[in-house]
């Protein structure tokens, strides 16, 4: 009994509660750790409010007003920029394209990516190079890309026409003509889009076990059944990754639309980005400018938060 007993009471003073001066001393610790953690994130969250926050307040707050600089016109109208929207031909020309852009882009260089990637992921000679060759022109500028492009639609000696008169189709106006101009300047974006894409899909198929697709191939699974039962569910985190880089490219697209059409011919290819240029910088609309940039701002973050958090929710829930 009494070694029972007093094996109880040492457990208890084992388990007692740690003094009260002790869990101070633990508090004041914790507060001194968080004020240091606090100052070392100071300088990087100063450059953030300066860099990020700051232009997006100051850009809505812009946007409340009908500024001109060129007439001197500093006038609050509210939210009469956003109002105007719906009667503008041009906004909705604009948004159309921007939509089309982006349905078309997104899921054309995720797939285009997957595809070079699991090519490049097989061992062969030289693989290295192609896959080199493959990432350079997400390298180059968009305007040096752009610039490119342009050398390559020109009329009568660019490349890409003279591949239309040799095979019979004549000669044909990729960035003149209302119909092709938004796909020729989207081809050239995807072309250099391409090798940002087949990195990130790089990077996850060579994480995948090779135990798991041979034990798919013994079990005599065919190569269609190992990429879509094996590979793509794994490569989720991957496509995350990917599909957010890919979406907010395409609807921040500004560059090579610029230097190929200028939103052109008309405003056939004119999307939300261009159109904050030419409102703000050479009309001089620095209040609708801004509207235009609160719009793109506000449907870049609603797509892509909801694209990521869905994104995921599907892969760790």
């Amino acid at each position: 009994m009494t070694g029972v007993a007093g094996a109880r009471l040492g457990g208890a003073a084992l388990s007692s509660p740690r003094p009260r001066s002790a869990k101070w001393w633990d508090r004041q610790r914790l507060r001194k750790v968080n004020w240091v953690i606090g100052l070392i994130a100071l300088p990087g969250l100063a450059a953030y409010g300066i860099a990020i926050v700051y232009p997006i307040i100051d850009t809505v707050y812009t946007s409340l007003f009908n500024w001109n600089i060129l007439s001197g016109v500093h006038q609050f109208v509210g939210l009469g920029n956003y109002t105007e929207f719906f009667h503008d031909a041009t906004f909705r020309q604009a948004a159309e394209n921007t939509a089309t852009w982006t349905v078309i882009f997104v899921p054309s260089v995720l797939a285009l990516g997957l595809l070079v990637a699991l090519w490049l992921n097989r061992p062969f000679r030289g693989r290295t190079i192609v896959r080199v060759v493959f990432y350079l022109p997400f390298v180059l500028s968009n305007v040096a890309a752009g610039l490119m492009w342009v050398f390559m639609y020109y009329p009568t000696i660019g490349a890409m026409d003279t591949l239309t008169r040799n095979i019979g189709l004549g000669d044909v106006e990729f960035l003149a003509s209302p119909h092709l101009a938004l796909y020729s300047v989207l081809i050239a974006f995807l072309w250099q889009g391409v090798g940002a894409m087949m990195i990130i899909f790089l990077a996850g198929l060579q994480s995948i076990p090779e135990e798991l697709l041979e034990a798919a191939e013994v079990a005599g699974a065919t190569t269609w059944q190992r990429l879509r039962l094996v590979t793509i569910p794994l490569l989720r985190e991957s496509f995350i990754v990917s599909g957010s880089l890919a979406l907010i490219m395409s609807l921040n697209v500004f560059n090579i639309i610029y230097v190929m059409t200028q939103g052109g011919p008309g405003d056939y290819t004119q999307v939300l980005g261009t159109l904050t240029y030419f409102d703000s910088f050479q009309f001089g609309e620095f209040g609708q400018g801004s509207a235009v940039a609160g719009v793109l701002v506000l449907i870049v973050l609603l797509l892509g938060v909801s694209f990521i958090r869905r994104a995921a929710r599907n892969n760790y829930a």
